[in-house]
């Protein structure tokens, strides 16, 4: 289920009230007044947000943004902060790619294109799904399995660690 909802930000203040029977992506959309590329770079936020009160601050920048009473948000920060690192490696070998596209050079091409698969396994194995073990009474799981199915992964190694989650994350409306 999707919901849509608005409000006017008033002395940079705004409120959303309703009730949610568990974690919940969102997103906030920033519609500034001024119209500069500038001001648009960074109007979306992604948040997970959770039953309870929930305070978030942001600003111009999104690396600024706070979120109080988000444990689930919370979670999410961290993950991709250890996620940067593989993230980071995957730039790396594309912008050897882009590098080496112009020279036509396509046995190194083909040799970063391989690194490539070669990190986000690794990413995969051993980081991702240790996380969704780690987190299995978390909701946070259910996002991370969700990410790998994205990147691929294998669909019966995904049912396998989704049969490890906690009856009470199983049985939500989002698994």
């Amino acid at each position: 289920k999707s919901v849509l909802d608005s409000c006017k930000v008033t002395n940079q203040r705004y409120t959303f009230n309703g009730i949610l029977r568990e974690p919940v992506t969102a997103n906030l959309y920033f519609t500034p007044s001024d119209t500069s590329n500038n001001m648009r770079m960074n109007s979306v936020y992604f948040l997970l947000i959770e039953p309870g009160t929930i305070k978030v601050e942001t600003s111009k920048f999104m690396s600024d943004l706070k979120v109080v009473g988000s444990t689930t948000f919370n979670e999410y920060i961290e993950f991709q902060q250890k996620d940067r690192m593989y993230l980071q490696r995957v730039d790396s070998c594309r912008l050897h790619i882009a590098q080496l596209t112009k020279l036509n050079d396509t046995s190194k091409i083909a040799k970063y294109r391989s690194a490539i698969t070669s990190i986000q396994q690794d990413q995969l194995i051993n980081f991702y799904s240790k996380e969704v073990i780690a987190k299995k009474n978390s909701m946070f799981s259910l996002y991370i399995l969700q990410k790998m199915l994205l990147m691929k992964y294998d669909k019966q190694q995904l049912t396998i660690m989704f049969q490890q989650l906690t009856p009470r994350i199983k049985n939500t409306a989002a698994a």
